[in-house]
């Protein structure tokens, strides 16, 4: 991993805009976000982990005690470039379609109620972490991880979107006020047409 990465979004930091501004964007994509990579950059250099992907540094680091410090910025980029590929330009990310439209309704009725579903579950996060939509033995569930928890060394559990609960994600923003930012984020950010791709077929 290279020290000097750049982070490089499918679109422009204006394009969240007004649910999430430019400035609000690039504090979180150039200060949090490359921060993680930079530090994980600067852990790995010169160990066996150094050319090794983040999904397999995950794997290799998520029980260590020895390793935690790799584990915890190696799962905050994989959860941060996991959520900019959530997202699209405001108002531009239509609907569910296909398989998980079909399952959406199978398993929580309508696409409002899981919307409302995910919102009400972050909202009961407490303090940082993530909540996710995704697939689990062949079902939709969501849920949500603390900290830097990441499901991505779980072969099993098939992530479709995530939104960001860390306060850096929103407070410039939105302060202290989660639960619209995530109704916001639902309603105007999350790109369903890529989330639809992301479902498996039956």
């Amino acid at each position: 991993m290279n020290a000097d990465i750049e982070i490089k979004l499918p679109y422009p930091e204006d394009s969240f805009a007004p649910v999430l501004s430019r400035e609000a964007v690039s504090l979180h994509v150039h200060g949090h976000h490359l921060g993680y990579l930079k530090k994980l950059a600067h852990l790995i250099k010169g160990t066996p982990f150094e050319h090794h992907p983040l999904e397999e540094i995950i794997a290799e680091t998520r029980m260590s005690c020895e390793h935690c410090c790799v584990f915890n910025n190696a799962a905050q980029a994989w959860n941060h470039d996991f959520f900019w590929r959530s997202l699209g330009p405001v108002d531009k990310g239509g609907k569910p379609n296909g398989a998980l439209l079909r399952k959406i309704e199978r398993d929580y009725g309508s696409f409002q109620a899981l919307k409302m579903h995910i919102a009400s579950t972050a909202e009961k996060r407490f303090g940082s972490g993530w909540v996710w939509l995704a697939e689990l033995n062949g079902r939709l569930g969501v849920f949500t991880t603390p900290n830097g928890e990441t499901p991505a060394a779980n072969p099993d559990f098939r992530p479709i979107v995530t939104i960001d609960l860390w306060e850096h994600a929103y407070y410039l923003d939105w302060h202290n006020h989660r639960s619209e930012y995530v109704n916001a984020v639902l309603d105007r950010l999350v790109d369903w047409n890529a989330a639809s791709k992301r479902v498996k077929e039956e």
